[in-house]
């Protein structure tokens, strides 16, 4: 999952996806235009720059600020979950490069435990809306760890029932396992006819009443 800074009129792109894809909650959406640092051309221009041309350094120059700031806030506020961002890059008339776009990779849809994974969840939400300005395809990614959140609370609830119902089937197990009143008696009756007349006691003893 991409968190990315948006520039007007760009639409987001599914463009990739991390190895974390197999869980079928990450993909990338990437937005920016313009040439990535490694392909952007040299530009050579006089050292004297006319008014108009020092306002769009001045312009360039802000976004550029605005960029990186708005990366760094999702990359502050995803933690372990975010990588390093990487950035868009557009020559000025002075020859320098300036950022028009930006991006950070933020884990979604990890976690070993449905709870790992509720938390994961509401960490990804809060990178993608982290900075002042959340873009479109940021507040979708929120939208996405909300429902992944939701997902994951119904496997701790089973999970919390089914844990509840083994306890309760255990306890039904043993108390058909103890015995009942009756069976004591019975088992009562069955000693006693059985200690009658035994080797070690004798017969037990015998009256006879006679009338005079």
């Amino acid at each position: 999952m991409r968190i990315s800074s948006a520039t007007a009129g760009i639409i987001p792109q599914v463009i990739g996806a991390t190895a974390n894809t197999a869980a079928g909650h990450d993909d990338h959406a990437h937005e920016g235009p313009g040439r990535s640092e490694e392909s952007r051309p040299g530009l050579e221009l006089s050292p004297e720059l006319d008014e108009a041309t020092r306002a769009q350094v001045r312009e360039m120059a802000q976004r550029d600020r605005e960029v990186r700031a708005h990366e760094a806030a999702h990359a502050a506020a995803g933690g372990a979950l975010a990588g390093a961002a990487t950035f868009t890059y557009e020559t000025g008339p002075d020859g320098k490069s300036y950022a028009v776009a930006g991006e950070v990779p933020i884990s979604l849809g990890t976690g070993n435990t449905p709870q790992e994974k509720v938390a994961n969840a509401r960490k990804a939400r809060a990178a993608a809306l982290a900075p002042a300005d959340p873009s479109g395809a940021d507040r979708s990614i929120a939208a996405k760890a909300t429902r992944i959140e939701a997902e994951a609370r119904a496997e701790v609830l089973q999970e919390s029932r089914d844990a509840e119902k083994a306890k309760t089937d255990q306890a039904a197990e043993a108390r058909e396992d103890e015995p009942t009143g009756a069976d004591n008696t019975a088992k009562l009756a069955a000693a006693y006819h059985q200690h009658d007349g035994c080797d070690f006691c004798g017969p037990p003893p015998r009256f006879s009443i006679t009338a005079t």
